[in-house]
């Protein structure tokens, strides 16, 4: 066995050190392998060799060859303790397990200062008072990131080391963890959260993107009660089929949830896009009146889409109050989504949109004679909707906003994707991107017992 002498010890701390260098913002890593691993699950290795009286969060932890398991930690006081054991057993099994020492130097990229402080703030503000969970859902979202060089996701093994490092610091007893709505398409760096919150008892997953089931054997050193996992898998991506990958994890995790997230994640988002981007949330104040805007979408766009809009869209007008008024608006949104970029941009295939809108953009030609050139009734505004090009809407990608509610008025906008191009009869899965466009939609709506009058629509 290598120890750790002072000529290694010394090598390791020169230069980089274990003090942060501010241009690199790396640290030196004391690196340690498990050997004799055959057919040995890493966290059942770990878990062995914590039993000896050890307490730390591995910056890493993998598997390096068939039998040899590598970890590596920060702490020169912990890579001197460990040094002291040879070998140690797994009770399970009796097998006899080597630790040596690497001497090789790793420099691992870390988190401090300004952002480092930022994730610990957000962490504190994502803590209940008495200490129970920890709610990161839809974790990258928070304001404070937005001035950040880097993106602060929870893909990044160094922000995971940091909130495991704030877990163990201040909250190491939490029983329950919300990663839900992350864009996560692996998991594997999320076992550093399980040595820092080894009572953890729920975990929420649901809303990723995840590729394949063999990630949950990550979370294994978790004596899981609830794992939730609605939504979880990326259809598009993922290697298995969505009921494959289910009776994956019911195998796991028998009480795992596949209907509905956790009640202690509190910034998921109502709507997952088909593309592979994560969405803004939601913002209903009753769950009322989310249930009548996703109701009056849903019977709206049943007449609105379609190949023949012509015939379709005339049986709108019952929707529309006698007076109401229409506005189009052709240019782009930016609401600050990658995904808004990639698809936003794309012109419609008609030209006609171009040549009605009355966007800002066009200002000086249409404001003097405005009221001539828009809708002014519902006949003249059903009359303006079929000329508009047939489309498909994803309702999967809308994301709905209450920007004013009194009694039975309600102003709520929706935003998401449609298809305008060849593709738009096809499933979601075959859409071209070139057909794909992001569109928002403003409506002012009186709700008349379960019927539902417009009064204006902002296209």
């Amino acid at each position: 066995m290598h120890g750790l002498d002072k000529k290694d010890q010394d090598e390791t701390n020169n230069a980089i050190g274990l003090q942060v260098n501010e241009k690199t913002m790396v640290k030196s890593v004391y690196i340690f392998e498990i050997r004799n691993c055959y057919a040995i699950d890493i966290n059942q290795a770990m878990r062995a060799l914590l039993s000896q009286g050890f307490d730390f969060v591995p910056i890493f932890l993998k598997k390096k060859t068939e039998d040899v398991l590598s970890f590596g930690v920060l702490d020169w006081n912990t890579a001197l303790k460990l040094k002291t054991i040879t070998s140690f057993v797994i009770e399970d099994s009796g097998s006899v397990l080597t630790l040596n020492y690497n001497p090789a130097i790793l420099e691992h990229k870390i988190l401090y200062g300004e952002e480092r402080k930022c994730i610990n703030d957000i962490c504190s503000r994502r803590l209940t008072d008495d200490g129970t969970t920890l709610d990161l859902s839809n974790f990258q979202l928070e304001e404070k990131f937005g001035n950040h060089k880097y993106r602060v996701t929870l893909d990044r093994a160094d922000v995971l080391w940091c909130i495991a490092d704030y877990i163990e610091r201040n909250c190491p007893l939490i029983e329950h963890i919300s990663l839900s709505s992350n864009g996560l398409n692996d998991i594997t760096y999320c076992n550093v959260l399980t040595f820092a919150a080894k009572e953890v008892k729920s975990l929420d997953l649901s809303y990723n993107y995840l590729k394949n089931p063999a990630v949950f054997n990550a979370l294994t050193f978790w004596n899981l009660e609830t794992l939730y996992v609605h939504n979880c898998f990326n259809r598009f991506v993922c290697q298995e089929s969505p009921q494959f990958c289910m009776q994956i994890i019911k195998n796991l995790y028998p009480n795992a949830e596949e209907k509905q997230s956790a009640v202690y994640t509190t910034h998921y988002g109502f709507g997952v896009t088909f593309a592979k981007f994560n969405v803004l949330n939601s913002y209903f104040k009753f769950i009322q009146i989310e249930e009548h805007i996703k109701l009056f979408m849903t019977e709206y766009l049943k007449f609105y889409d379609g190949y023949a809009p012509i015939n379709s869209r005339s049986r709108l007008i019952k929707m529309y109050d006698e007076k109401a008024k229409f506005s189009l608006t052709y240019n782009f949104i930016d609401d600050g989504r990658y995904c808004q970029k990639k698809f936003g941009l794309t012109k419609s295939n008609s030209p006609l949109l171009q040549k009605l809108s009355r966007n800002i953009e066009r200002f000086k030609k249409w404001q003097h004679i405005r009221d001539k050139i828009n809708p002014q009734n519902n006949e003249d505004l059903i009359e303006f909707l079929r000329k508009l090009p047939a489309t498909k809407h994803d309702m999967d990608s809308f994301v709905y906003d209450v920007c004013f509610q009194e009694k039975r008025i309600i102003m709520f906008s929706v935003q998401g994707f449609l298809n305008d191009g060849f593709t738009l009869s096809k499933e979601r899965s075959f859409w071209k991107d070139e057909d794909i466009k992001l569109f928002k939609r403003t409506f002012l709506m009186r709700i008349n017992d379960n019927e539902y009058v417009l009064h204006t629509d902002h296209f």
